[in-house]
């Protein structure tokens, strides 16, 4: 072979090797696109659910709230079933003394415990 076919063949095959190179730049620069595509919709998906997580905590502590403030306006009435945290049981109110006792019946027992002892069941 001459040096001028050496040479075409040289450079056919520079032609190719950079050919090759800019192929596998653009496959690279692609995953790179559809990567970063996939991590932005991840943090757009994890700050919905952060945000969903937030609005439920936040809906669940003004239910608890709300709930607090009925449980401190309720006073139970003779007749009424109430609950007994300290006692787990439910009871009957059998009558009221002084504003604040309640004399309870559980079963057999007659228990006296504060308003604020007691729950709604």
């Amino acid at each position: 072979m001459d040096l001028w076919a050496r040479r075409k063949v040289m450079e056919l095959d520079a032609s190719l090797q950079l050919k090759e190179a800019e192929g596998i730049n653009r496959a690279v620069e692609e995953t790179r696109a559809k990567l970063n595509e996939i991590f932005r919709r991840q943090k757009v998906a994890s700050h919905k659910q952060e945000q969903q997580q937030r609005q439920h905590s936040t809906k669940q502590q003004e239910r608890r709230e709300y709930q607090r403030q009925q449980d401190e306006r309720w006073v139970p009435k003779v007749g009424d079933r109430v609950f007994v945290p300290r006692m787990n049981g439910s009871a009957k109110v059998v009558s009221i003394g002084g504003g604040e006792e309640l004399v309870l019946q559980m079963g057999m027992l007659k228990v006296t415990a504060k308003v604020a002892e007691v729950r709604r069941p």
